[in-house]
């Protein structure tokens, strides 16, 4: 079954882990949203490590694009459906926080806020959103390029991708590709996920699990050298040098490693299955609802890691909040999509179907 759900046609596997990358990122946010710097000064200790540890997990924005593509790219057709969903549920996030903001006093509430939220795509609100809106809408044609190209010439493309946009940016720290929301690396990401699923690339799990804890032991080894390194030159900013932004070799060669180990993972367990399967489809609105204007309040006074940074071990700050807010996300999530999502989809249903058979009319 290699993880798949053949009721669905699903890979609870690869659901699996987008659930764990969603966990991590809460995490990540919890560290480098807080208000504890971390500085090569500080003392290696227990807390500091855990917050540095927290934050290897860049690794997931490649991984959320390899999943599209290796969903994606098997589409021969354009859904507004899709679409539709996707920025309305922005949507909602961007009024509802950013209101939600005001009245906690974490935002000003002014003409220009308000425009913002109501244009989250337009004032680029939330970041990855706004690159992901721009392949879900380029993905016919992306895809068009994929299926005209044979396997030596796409594996080539993912190589030379992988070198420009993430090797080189490794090597030399070149930071001419900044400002563009990443796309450069969600594509190459886009393409890689779209030619292990067109040629049915594979490692055993093993293979690939071994190969992922390397990367992980790796990661977390780096942060403690480049830590050391960093007092040496001065220069504070090189401490995640090796696990930080996410088209760094190590991020993007551990998504690719547990994307292959979760693709195969094989899971029986009916529980299991039903509890992921509850999960996947409001993952998004974790994040939606936890990186927007309400950071500030959640990272900077609910759960301030300032305040048992040095008092005491910040661990069981780290998986309250990170449990916390994840469970917060699911829920109000599932009750957006019950009471606005659904019935605005059927009202719309006849309307979106005649722009579905437009717009692939034209892509023919």
């Amino acid at each position: 079954m290699n993880g798949k759900d053949v009721r669905r046609g699903r890979n609870i596997g690869l659901d699996l882990y987008k659930v764990l990358c969603m966990l991590l990122v809460v995490m990540t946010h919890y560290s480098d949203h807080g208000k504890t710097p971390l500085t090569a000064s500080d003392p290696l200790t227990f807390n500091w490590f855990l917050l540095a540890a927290a934050r290897i997990g860049p690794f997931i924005l490649g991984a959320f694009m390899l999943i599209t593509g290796y969903f994606l790219s098997m589409k021969t057709k354009f859904s507004w459906r899709s679409f539709f969903k996707l920025y309305g549920q922005v949507l909602f996030y961007s009024v509802a926080t950013g209101i939600a903001a005001c009245l906690l006093g974490t935002k000003e509430m002014s003409l220009l806020n308000v425009v913002k939220m109501v244009l989250p795509f337009s004032f680029n609100r939330y970041w990855y959103f706004s690159a992901y809106i721009v392949i879900l809408l380029l993905h016919p044609f992306i895809n068009k390029l994929i299926d005209s190209l044979t396997k030596k010439q796409l594996a080539a493309l993912c190589v030379v991708s992988l070198v420009l946009f993430s090797v080189i940016r490794t090597v030399t720290a070149a930071e001419w590709l900044q400002g563009t929301n990443r796309l450069y690396l969600f594509i190459t990401m886009y393409f890689v996920g779209a030619y292990i699923r067109k040629y049915d690339i594979r490692l055993s799990k093993k293979q690939s699990g071994l190969i992922a804890v390397a990367l992980i032991v790796a990661e977390l080894v780096s942060l403690i050298v480049m830590k050391y390194v960093a007092q040496i030159i001065h220069k504070d900013n090189v401490i995640s040098y090796f696990v930080w932004n996410a088209e760094k070799i190590l991020p993007v060669a551990l998504s690719i490693s547990l994307f292959l180990f979760f693709k195969q993972l094989n899971i029986k367990n009916q529980a299991v299955i039903r509890c992921v399967e509850f999960l996947s489809p409001s993952l998004f609105g974790v994040y939606l609802l936890h990186i927007g204007d309400l950071h500030v309040w959640l990272f900077e006074q609910v759960f301030d890691n300032s305040v048992l940074y040095k008092t005491g071990s910040i661990l069981p700050q780290l998986l309250l909040a990170t449990l916390t807010i994840f469970c917060a996300g699911i829920i109000v999530d599932k009750i957006r999509c019950l009471i606005l999502e659904k019935p605005l989809l059927r009202l719309t249903e006849g309307t979106i179907r005649k722009l579905d058979e437009k717009t692939n009319a034209l892509l023919q």
